[in-house]
């Protein structure tokens, strides 16, 4: 695995002094995964996504899913925390262009 790739996977979910996004994706790639599961299994991974989502810890969620159940949580957590981090990034970037943005105008004054 790549160690840039790792490196995504292992951050935390969430800085604290950037917003959370309030969304996740699912990619319709996806799917083709997930298809060998069954819709009770399918509930099982959602539930623990959200569950993990809502900050329960992941190693203690991990512990209560199926081998089959727990692949797919972790395809899809990967693939959320590498998204937050994204998205942690674009707003760590805006919010720095506001403030140059907000200093330089300050300073024309």
């Amino acid at each position: 695995m790549d160690a840039s790739v790792k490196k995504e996977i292992d951050v935390a979910f969430a800085d604290p002094n950037l917003p959370k996004p309030k969304a996740i994706m699912l990619y319709a790639s996806q799917w083709e995964v997930l298809q060998v599961l069954s819709t009770q299994e399918l509930g099982w991974l959602f539930e623990a996504v959200f569950r993990t989502l809502s900050g329960e810890d992941q190693e203690q969620v991990e512990k209560t899913l199926s081998p089959k159940v727990l692949m797919g949580f972790r395809f899809i957590i990967m693939q959320v925390k590498i998204d937050t981090q994204k998205y942690q990034q674009a707003a760590q970037s805006r919010k720095d262009r506001n403030a140059r943005y907000y200093e330089k105008k300050k300073g024309k004054k």
